[in-house]
């Protein structure tokens, strides 16, 4: 599987900077099964390949 493409999570988290965007997706007990990295231009593509689900985010003032 490419390890930029969406594996099935409970919740995804970003946080979200001016240029680069980090990404953790984890399971239903909390853990991490996932983390990537991506810039400005192909964060939506990632999200358009997930599934549904709840997603956090985390933005610093300079984002």
């Amino acid at each position: 599987m490419n390890r930029n493409q969406p594996q099935e999570c409970a919740v995804f988290g970003i946080d979200i900077g001016k240029n680069l965007f980090h990404v953790v997706g984890l399971d239903c007990s909390g853990a991490i099964i996932q983390r990537v990295k991506f810039r400005r231009e192909t964060l939506l593509q990632f999200f358009e390949l997930a599934h549904r689900t709840l997603v956090g985010m985390e933005a610093c003032p300079g984002s």
